[in-house]
């Protein structure tokens, strides 16, 4: 059976592309020919907000679904994209120049989707698209060079500039398409000198050469971005055709559409910073007026051929030099044993880390059967046990495409909360727990102190401790329930109990400590 997004998907499309909310819900109620729980239209509207970027509960993965007329009025559109990717480059159908009546009609035809922000990106996959419409009272346009201004700090769309601008959201974007060099879409609106009478006319592909964060007229720090087009040098070339050879061909250019791996920018930073932008490989730290230079690599490409996971256990730190021979197939690392293979002077090595982790070998054998016992509870909501081998401690799954289904974990390291992912998670978790405290027997069977020591306590409360090598003064915020003020401030101190707990303070009188 299809999923709710795709259900929700194909209603769009049936209904022509953008329909309102209730006429959504008619459609995917046809699709399903009536098999709905009863939470079916939250779960539609889920569907839609989670996969928007016009929703604030847009979870910065595919961007499928936008607001037709603005936040607040139910009417829903489908992005021209491919299987929910956003596209880069021109789009087919559409030509240089073409004039749309309304944000309505442009969105419609897949150049630029979004109904009112000004640019089309995320901080995740750059930026594929934007639009001039004044306003920005920084923005400079002649034509073949722009000078754009982000987006943010205004009091309202279009209005003043009232706080700084940062590389978020859009803003970002456009940095990792300068970055990439990826062509951006740029549409004129009436409203500027250079724009259309009437309407928004597109204007062909352009691509960002640099970038900055300066001061902008109103005193505030803005966004922006240089923009330009390969306009300029088509049209040098016509002007001095005439001074050149007969047999001089102009440079042939054609048009063409990709599509960009959505990846989170947020996690190889995170790795460089976690191993101070030291290589794994030879530990060089290398430095420039600019800041360290290093690079995070994905261990499995994110590509087809390996379909690695666009995660932190998945990239590594290394070298500008490790990385060239890396990316260009010198070498290969076990993503299993973290072993170094095919580079002379490393082979066998094992990659530098942080801290070694030991994880007993023998859990597989309890998962196993734990999945076997949840999915008899609830079988939509666990992976099915494909094979096990106790002996050898083998597990294999039923597997979970991480382009359909994304972890709540990632989703909340990400800063996105929704309360349908909250509410889900809670019903399966009571389900499950309910079933085995009813059923007592199952207690014993799956009780193991030692797996839980060596996979929960060791590496989180344990390795803490053992951090703090001496007392330290803390500043904490804690309620005093015996008469103080809520949120009363006070100061501790830690000290270590023999085991390695830490003390902290605990909900009670005065004085009291809890060990963890």
């Amino acid at each position: 059976m299809p999923t709710w997004r795709e259900d929700t998907i194909q209603a769009l499309k049936n209904l022509g592309g953008v329909a309102h909310l209730s006429e959504i819900h008619k459609e995917v109620e046809k699709l399903r020919k009536g098999k709905l729980n009863n939470t079916w239209t939250q779960t539609v509207q889920r569907e839609l907000e989670t996969y928007s970027s016009d929703s604030e509960a847009y979870g910065g993965g595919k961007d499928i679904f936008y607001m037709a007329e603005g936040k607040g009025k139910g009417v829903w559109g489908l992005r021209n994209l491919n299987e929910g990717q956003r596209v880069f480059g021109e789009i087919e159908g559409t030509q240089v120049g073409q004039i749309f009546k309304d944000r309505k009609e442009l969105a419609a035809s897949g150049i630029h989707t979004p109904p009112m922000a000004g640019i089309w990106g995320s901080a995740d996959d750059g930026a594929s698209s934007i639009v001039l419409s004044g306003g920005y009272e920084d923005d400079i346009d002649d034509w073949n060079n722009i000078l754009y201004t982000g987006q943010g700090g205004q009091d309202k769309p279009g209005g003043k500039q009232v706080a700084d601008q940062e590389f978020t959201l859009g803003n970002e974007g456009l940095r990792i398409s300068c970055k990439y060099n990826l062509p951006v879409r740029v549409t004129r609106g009436f409203q500027i000198k250079n724009g259309p009478p009437k309407g928004y006319r597109y204007d062909g592909i352009y691509y960002v050469k640099n970038y900055e964060r300066v001061k902008g007229k109103s005193g505030f720090y803005v966004c922006r971005f240089y923009l330009t087009t390969e306009k300029s040098v088509e049209k040098f070339e016509t002007e001095l055709e005439h001074t050149l050879k007969n047999d001089y061909k102009k440079t042939e250019r054609k048009k063409s559409t990709i599509n960009v791996i959505q990846r989170n920018p947020k996690w190889p930073e995170y790795v460089k910073k976690l191993y101070e932008n030291k290589c794994q490989v030879c530990n060089i730290y290398l430095k420039t007026h600019d800041g360290a230079v290093s690079i995070g690599a994905h261990i499995k490409g994110l590509g087809q051929a390996h379909k690695g996971p666009d995660q932190v256990n998945n990239i590594i730190c290394l070298c500008p030099n490790h990385h060239s021979q890396f990316d260009g197939y010198g070498f290969y690392v076990d993503p299993e044993t973290l072993e170094i293979k095919g580079l002379d002077g490393y082979e066998g090595k094992k990659l530098t880390v942080k801290e070694d982790w030991f994880a007993p070998v023998d859990r597989s054998n309890f998962e196993a059967e734990y999945f076997k016992v949840c999915r008899s509870i609830s079988p939509n909501s666990f992976p099915k046990v494909l094979g096990h081998n106790q002996a050898k401690y083998i597990l294999a799954m039923e597997w979970y495409d991480n382009n359909k289904y994304k972890l709540w974990k990632t989703k909340l390291l990400d800063n996105y909360v929704n309360k349908y992912d909250a509410i889900m998670v809670a019903k399966i978790l009571a389900k499950v727990h309910s079933f085995f405290y009813m059923k007592k027997n199952y207690e014993k069977h799956f009780f193991n102190d030692k797996t839980f020591h060596d996979i929960r306590i060791e590496p989180y409360i344990l390795f803490t401790s053992r951090s703090f090598e001496k007392e330290e003064t803390l500043l904490v915020s804690f309620p005093y329930p015996h008469g103080g003020d809520s949120g009363s401030v006070g100061r501790w101190r830690s000290f270590r109990a023999p085991d390695g707990r830490l003390a902290v303070p605990a909900v009670g009188p005065a004085g009291h400590r809890s060990l963890v």
